[in-house]
């Protein structure tokens, strides 16, 4: 997963941390994606992460778990 098969992304990369985020993104792994997405944001506050951010939110804010446990 991530970063074990990617290994760590260069600090000053927000691209990299963007694409790692969608790879987490699509695991469903919420957690390690907005981390990226925010490292990515850091360090360039017009990064497309933003956007990828946003989205991951409303996804996050959309889904309703009382519809998954009646």
């Amino acid at each position: 997963a991530g970063w074990e098969l990617l290994g760590k992304p260069n600090p000053y990369d927000d691209a990299a941390y963007l694409l790692l985020g969608n790879v987490y993104r699509k695991r469903s792994d919420w957690k390690h994606a907005i981390e990226c997405y925010l490292s990515a944001t850091e360090i360039n506050p017009d990064s497309p992460a933003r956007e990828a951010y946003r989205m991951t939110m409303d996804i996050l804010n959309f889904m309703n778990p009382d519809l998954y446990n009646p």
